[in-house]
């Protein structure tokens, strides 16, 4: 009789174990969903755009006489200011900056301390015209894959002395779409606004519009997009931006906390959701925003971009969005925005539902509403806006490479199953 209980105590703390073991293996994808593991990890990790500093950074500055009231000698103005605030605060990138004049080739190359001074007392006076055209190109062949270009212009076309200038004008468009559509860059478009001095000292325009057209690799142009807008913006000169030829990919996200379930160590998964105590889930999405062009940080563009739906049939509400926006996080030069998403999940049918999202920018990427006030210059004297400005952004977005996302969306799986 001792024998047979003897016998009986290793197959008791065998069978003990492999029950266990059994309870400690529970599949917490319990739909078997194919984007993520029995564990909750993803079966495929997103593959992620971030901002990249460059390593050099040219700064092109057009001198024809349309600039004159932004460079009006022995008076300040806001676009002296910023400018040379741009060009301090980046200078560390390697900066050059090389002065476009007579017909838009190079004429000088510059210090920053020589640019402040030839800018200060007046010396970039000139009677020539804007050739946009070729400042384009210029800068486009002078620029490899190690660097950014910067011009900073008002951008204004207006060819003379040809005879053909309304045909040229009506060609515009196409020319610019032609010369980015060659180059197949990224560029971002960047709208500040200064004062505009007359040659007697007297502010002719109050918000006169300039501009900073971005051009090289996209992640680097989306980093000192983001710069530039920043210093712009903390000296009230912010207009707006605009670019193309940016590849999203996929957001880089996080969650806050989950009273209803627990998440899977950093996977998007949450477990032991408990539909009889709670009638619903709720997770809070955290999307970074940063490398996005600015528009979607307002949350009216970010609803049209952003989509959340359950693959099993649960139901979900999108209950609250809040944008965080922080230009110089941690007090540095790097600007944090933030889309935080309350995601409800009620009526699950199933052990285990998986949440599809995305962002798409494609509803806004060509939208340049902020720009539209300084769009309508009645001539090339007209300072409250930019003549022929239209049909250069039109241009840019025709021939540009255009903004992509990928095409993989992201998941959260939400599983009653415990681990």
């Amino acid at each position: 009789m001792r024998k047979k209980i003897l016998l009986a105590i290793p197959i008791a703390a065998l069978l003990l174990t492999f029950i266990v073991m059994n309870v400690g293996c529970s599949n917490i994808n319990a739909v078997e969903d194919p984007h993520f593991t029995d564990e909750g990890e993803l079966v495929e990790k997103p593959e992620l755009f971030s901002v990249k500093q460059p390593q050099q950074i040219n700064f092109y500055i057009e001198v024809s006489g349309s600039m004159n009231g932004l460079f009006r000698g022995n008076y300040p103005t806001k676009f002296k200011k910023d400018v040379y605030n741009v060009m301090s605060q980046l200078s560390p990138m390697g900066s050059e900056i090389k002065v476009l004049s007579n017909g838009g080739s190079i004429d000088n190359i510059l210090t920053i301390q020589e640019f402040q001074q030839h800018m200060n007392k007046g010396e970039f006076a000139s009677n020539a015209s804007t050739h946009v055209p070729t400042m384009l190109q210029t800068i486009i062949d002078d620029i490899d894959s190690t660097k950014t270009a910067v011009l900073i212009s008002d951008m204004i076309y207006s060819p003379v002395g040809d005879g053909a200038e309304k045909v040229l004008l009506s060609q515009y468009g196409t020319m610019v779409a032609q010369i980015f559509g060659k180059a197949q860059k990224s560029v971002a478009l960047i709208a500040a606004k200064s004062d505009f001095i007359d040659k007697n000292g007297n502010t002719q325009v109050s918000e006169s519009p300039y501009y900073f057209l971005i051009i090289g690799n996209d992640e680097e142009v989306a980093f000192v997009r983001n710069a530039i807008s920043s210093l712009l913006e903390l000296n009230g000169s912010l207009i707006g931006n605009i670019e193309t030829g940016l590849n999203y990919k996929q957001p880089a996200y996080s969650f806050g906390s989950c009273k209803e379930a627990l998440q899977v160590g950093s996977n998007p998964a949450f477990e032991g959701f408990d539909d009889s105590e709670y009638s619903n889930c709720n997770i809070k999405l955290k999307i970074d925003l940063s490398p996005y062009r600015w528009l979607i940080a307002d949350k009216n563009a970010f609803e049209k971009c952003f989509s959340v739906k359950s693959i099993y049939g649960s139901t979900v509400n999108k209950k609250n969005i809040e944008i965080k926006v922080d230009n110089f996080d941690q007090k540095q030069l790097k600007r944090k925005a933030t889309a935080i998403v309350d995601i409800e999940i009620s009526n699950m049918q199933t052990e285990a539902d998986v949440l599809e999202w995305f962002v798409d920018t494609d509803s806004i990427d060509a939208d340049y509403t902020e720009f539209a006030p300084f769009l309508n210059a009645a001539n090339e004297n007209d300072r409250t806006g930019t003549y022929s400005m239209e049909d250069f952004i039109k241009g840019l977005f025709q021939g540009g490479v255009l903004n992509k996302v990928s095409d993989k969306h992201n998941y959260i799986l939400i599983s009653k199953v415990s681990s």
